[in-house]
């Protein structure tokens, strides 16, 4: 099982290096993925094997990724393709890029956006997916609402009944011991008489 899109986005946005040409693997490893490997046959698994190996019912080409999804771009000065994180809100966290985000720069990750990829890059945005390297990535959780224990039941305060019911229940079991009968007999009909409260 990989990462959620929110522990992906936030272990993104905690790296800050990167060994310089190794996006898809950077990537990869923010989600804990197993390699796409040499899909195209060019004798290393780089961006465009990771792109490759998602399936087209996950892929999207629109250019508002969801919070903590793999984007993917074609081209680069060497054909390799590029793979980066998105932060949601049009922001994207790539490697190879300025802290700023607005210029190229190997072995530094920065916080940028699909233009600046494309521009500093000479990548042509591919779009991105629900899936890294081919595997569902999950959805962060829900956070529950906080539940706040039920109160505890106020004690019952005896109300005027409950106290006369008591005292002649201890009335009663006096005029028992005593052998009073006709005592507990009007004992008795004093407790029938209460209400049921």
């Amino acid at each position: 099982m990989v990462q959620n899109r929110e522990e992906a986005a936030q272990s993104a946005e905690k790296s800050s290096t990167n060994v310089p040409g190794t996006c898809q693997l950077w990537t990869r490893n923010r989600y804990l993925a197993p390699s796409a490997g040499d899909r195209d046959g060019d004798g290393d698994a780089d961006a465009v094997d990771g792109w490759q190996s998602e399936p087209v019912s996950a892929r999207h080409t629109d250019r508002n990724p969801p919070r903590g999804v793999p984007v993917a771009f074609s081209g680069g000065s060497h054909g390799f393709g590029h793979r980066a994180i998105s932060l949601g809100g049009g922001k994207i966290r790539s490697t190879d890029m300025s802290d700023d985000g607005l210029r190229y720069q190997p072995g530094n990750v920065g916080t940028t956006t699909i233009a600046n990829i494309e521009r500093q890059m000479n990548q042509k945005y591919t779009g991105w997916s629900e899936t890294i390297t081919g595997l569902r990535i999950p959805l962060a959780p829900t956070k529950k609402p906080d539940v706040k224990p039920a109160p505890a039941p106020k004690p019952k305060v005896p109300t005027r009944v409950s106290k006369a019911r008591d005292l002649l229940e201890k009335a009663m079991i006096n005029a028992n011991r005593k052998g009073r009968k006709k005592r507990v007999a009007a004992i008795k009909a004093a407790l029938k008489a209460l209400p049921n409260h």
